[in-house]
């Protein structure tokens, strides 16, 4: 945490507006440490806040989150949160009432670049490959699609 806010409070204390990815325990750190700045007279802003197969979907983290941000408040400085879950991502999940105030929950996506494999009519994809499918590059809904749809978003 402390890492994270050295870099992204000089950047928000200049009044940067910020467009941050977070990905699976990165999404732990990040929460945390925007919560952290909560309180904090900040120039700029978050302007999204993306988790992505994000570790915040599993019931253990949820419960060792640090106490006063186990409510799942949006961070004040984050204009809109956006959560990305992949189909068979061990990791993420849903995060929206999950117990988190999430903009954007979109699950369920296709794991670009993932084999799929079937058992009777059941299909899964491979947990690993599924969990890093986001950053595939030719991921289009995730890299083309969703990421700029809110990056290019004013407010």
């Amino acid at each position: 945490i402390d890492r994270f806010l050295s870099v992204v409070r000089p950047k928000l204390d200049e009044g940067g507006q910020l467009d941050l990815i977070s990905h699976s325990w990165g999404t732990v750190v990040a929460y945390e440490g925007l919560r952290e700045l909560d309180d904090a007279l900040l120039a700029g802003r978050v302007r999204n806040f993306f988790t992505v197969g994000s570790a915040l979907s599993i019931w253990p983290v949820k419960k060792l989150l640090l106490e006063p941000y186990r409510d799942g408040r949006k961070p004040r400085h984050v204009l809109r949160w956006i959560n990305l879950d992949a189909q068979s991502d061990p990791v993420g999940g849903p995060l929206a009432g999950n117990p988190f105030q999430v903009d954007q929950d979109f699950v369920n996506l296709y794991p670009v670049g993932c084999e799929e494999h079937g058992f009777w009519k059941a299909k899964w994809f491979s947990p690993a490959c599924a969990h890093s499918s986001y950053f595939q590059a030719d991921n289009d809904p995730v890299n083309r699609g969703i990421f700029p749809r809110f990056i290019h978003q004013q407010g």
